[in-house]
């Protein structure tokens, strides 16, 4: 039992040590920033170049006791001297060391390492917690990017923390940067880009009109070496060049997803199959700034032809073309005459000539009867403006076609005709050139009758005092329009007794007569500016008239034509009293008759006897006597009761 005590001291003895407070160092948070990818120096196109790059990293410090053999007398004086064991204080140093490795890239100047001291710390106390906090460090590098930088650059970092005083553990960290080469390859040539894309564009346009134009390539992929894919190329990676026709403007071209397009405005006159062609390139004719010297052959895809359409004219297929002033070609006026029947066609000529189903949405017609955008119709049988234009794009065509004729209104409102070109001696007729709004009209008269003024729309005209023809012309911009009235004198009277009236008898006498009331014919025209009166003439008497013989029929006053009816429009204003006088008996036969001349005039021209209205009386030996004139005939008897009309 005592060797096995004795032994089990020996081997207590020979196992026993100590516990020794260390300071531990911990390097975290370590990360390299930077660009990514670098693009390839090429001499003359894109020259040398830095990129800057930069290292964050966090040390941490904490104390831990650990176990440790004891000491020999020497070590552990040393331990006390240098702040070692339990307490003094510990220092730790940082070194960066930086390098970098592929073709083409070097620092920008010579790498070395960088030294860091951390301060002192003072001894916590505590076991197991931080001792001191940490700290924060960063190295920052600029890589030089040199011809012949194919292929990816790699940096590395390599971090020491080191004890350099007292009792401390220090640490390594090491870390790498991948600068990548250009995504894609350089040697896919840009055929295989396009494929069989073709331009999307529209083949007929209007004149002016905006519009785009597209290319979509179906292979806009490389192969990312990063990766070992297939992935999109830049946006940069293709140049759509187009080529556009004289005349043709483009605006900013854009790129949406894999399609490349350009606004375009087409020029303001027509073109026929201007040809339109686009080139893809991968840069502006210089080589790829990426893994590669050369550049690729550019593809040219084939011409597409855009045809510009404006509105070459719009013409009536009748009609004379006037001046209208505006010094504008176009804008157009035509005047047409206007007739019984039958129409106008306005046709609307494209430029170049297409059919009706090819022109463009922008194309329209308005204007005129019909829905067609190339022609239209007009009715020529009334006085009207029609306006018809044609658009398409920024070209257009206006014109005015007038319908035109001399319309005619009497001042008479009896006959119920008022369009008549038969007129009476003195009528006034009002006259204008139709559509009333086209302006002043120049008048002029070839015969007789005169108008109250020579430009105006419209006028009077006045027919001429005796029978005539007369020709009436209205000059509207050169061209003429005529109209020819037939002027007719009085030919003729007719009677009938005032409506209301009785016959005239003195009983016991001979005697007759009544209130007429005079027409002057023809009837279908006015005299209402005309006057009337009978003229002097010598009776005749026979028989129981005898002693009337040769007795003079006075002149008569002027009296006025008056409106009648529209069957009997010219009516004197004053009634005929027309009476045989009153002879005592004793009765007989006989008759007495008077030739009177009835004669007109015009305001105050000159008479003209225009007719001979007879006055004539016969008697009977009962004393019966008839009384006519202009066709009324009354009879009364001796015995008769005496009245007055």
């Amino acid at each position: 039992m005592r060797r096995l005590f004795g032994m089990m001291l020996l081997l207590a003895a020979l196992a026993s040590g100590k516990t020794v407070t260390k300071t531990f160092a911990r390097i975290t948070n370590v990360a390299i920033s930077g660009p990514a990818e670098h693009t390839l120096v090429i001499a003359n196109y894109y020259p040398s170049y830095t990129q800057h790059y930069t290292a964050t990293w966090d040390v941490e410090y904490y104390d831990a006791d650990v176990e440790v053999p004891d000491d020999d007398d020497d070590e552990e004086e040393n331990e006390q001297e240098n702040g070692g064991g339990d307490g003094g204080d510990v220092v730790f140093s940082t070194s960066v060391e930086w390098s970098i490795s592929g073709a083409g890239a070097a620092f920008a100047e010579a790498s070395a390492p960088i030294i860091a001291s951390v301060p002192r710390r003072t001894p916590s106390g505590r076991r197991g917690a931080l001792r001191g906090g940490g700290s924060s460090a960063s190295s920052e590098k600029d890589v030089l990017f040199t011809e012949g930088n194919i292929e990816d650059v790699h940096l590395m970092l390599q971090l020491h923390v080191i004890c350099t005083q007292g009792n401390g553990v220090g640490d390594d960290h090491a870390a790498e940067f991948t600068i990548h080469a250009p995504v894609w390859e350089t040697y896919t040539p840009i055929s295989a880009y396009v494929g069989d894309s073709g331009i999307v564009a529209p083949r007929i346009v209007a004149a002016g009109a905006s519009f785009t134009m597209q290319i979509t390539p179906w292979a806009l992929v490389e192969h990312d070496k990063r990766t070992g894919a297939d992935v999109a190329i830049h946006e940069d990676a293709l140049v759509a060049n187009w080529s556009l026709p004289s005349g043709f403007t483009a605006g900013e071209p854009s790129i949406t997803g894999n399609t490349y397009e350009i606004p375009v405005t087409a020029p303001s006159s027509s073109r026929s199959n201007a040809p339109v062609s686009v080139t893809i390139d991968d840069t502006a004719a210089i080589p790829e700034n990426e893994q590669g010297t050369r550049d690729d052959e550019p593809v040219t895809l084939g011409t597409v032809p855009i045809t510009v359409v404006c509105v070459d004219s719009l013409t009536p297929d009748i009609g004379v073309e006037v001046d209208d002033g505006d010094d504008n070609p176009d804008t157009k006026t035509f005047l047409v005459p206007v007739a019984s029947s039958g129409i106008v066609t306005v046709t609307a000529t494209p430029s170049p000539s297409i059919p009706e189903a090819s022109l463009p949405a922008s194309w329209s017609l308005t204007g005129g009867d019909g829905t067609g955008k190339l022609t239209r119709t007009i009715d020529r049988t009334k006085p009207i403006i029609h306006d018809l234009t044609c658009i398409c794009g920024t070209s257009q065509k206006t014109i005015k076609v007038i319908i035109y004729n001399i319309s005619t209104e009497t001042e008479a409102t009896l006959p119920s005709n008022r369009h008549r070109k038969k007129l009476g001696v003195g009528e006034n007729v009002k006259l204008m050139l139709e559509p009333s709004s086209i302006g002043s009209v120049r008048w002029s008269v070839s015969g007789y009758g005169m108008l109250n003024a020579v430009m105006g729309n419209p006028v009077t005209f006045t027919a001429y005092e005796r029978a005539s023809v007369s020709i009436v012309t209205a000059t509207y911009k050169g061209v003429t329009c005529t109209i020819a009235f037939n002027v007719v004198e009085p030919n003729g009277v007719t009677m009938e007794q005032v409506p209301g009236t009785g016959v005239w008898p003195r009983n016991g006498f001979a005697s007759a007569g009544f209130l007429g009331r005079p027409f002057i014919m023809p009837n279908d025209v006015s005299f209402i500016n005309v006057e009337i009166r009978e003229q002097v003439c010598t009776g005749t008497g026979t028989g129981f008239y005898s002693p009337l013989n040769g007795i003079q029929h006075s002149l008569g006053n002027w009296v006025s034509v008056g409106v009648g009816t529209d069957s009997k429009p010219n009516v004197l204003s004053k009634s005929d009293i027309i009476m045989s006088g009153a002879i005592s008996p004793p009765f007989s036969v006989g008759s007495f008759i008077w030739p009177i001349p009835w004669e007109f005039r015009v305001s105050s021209g000159s008479a003209k006897v225009f007719t001979t209205v007879s006055h004539q009386q016969e008697a009977d030996a009962q004393g019966k006597v008839t009384i006519s004139k202009g066709g009324v005939s009354k009879t009364t008897n001796a015995n008769d009761p005496d009245s007055d009309f």
